[in-house]
């Protein structure tokens, strides 16, 4: 392998790493977050939607 075909590699191979990490890290931050808008009933339902059927602001009611 030539020097630019192996710095090609590893760049790719790094950038594929970061992205990996990034989703394993932000993956279960936005299942919470479903989970906390969506009420109980999306907390229990498999598969999750992107966005909860019944939007509610009713659990954060507690925190104010």
């Amino acid at each position: 392998m030539t020097q630019r075909a192996t710095g090609s590699f590893k760049g790719w191979l790094y950038g594929s790493g970061v992205m990996l990490l990034c989703v394993w890290v932000l993956l279960p931050i936005g299942l919470i977050g479903l989970g906390a808008f969506g009420g109980r009933p999306a907390v229990y339902q498999w598969p999750k939607t992107l966005m909860p059927a019944s939007l509610s602001l009713d659990q954060l009611a507690v925190f104010f």
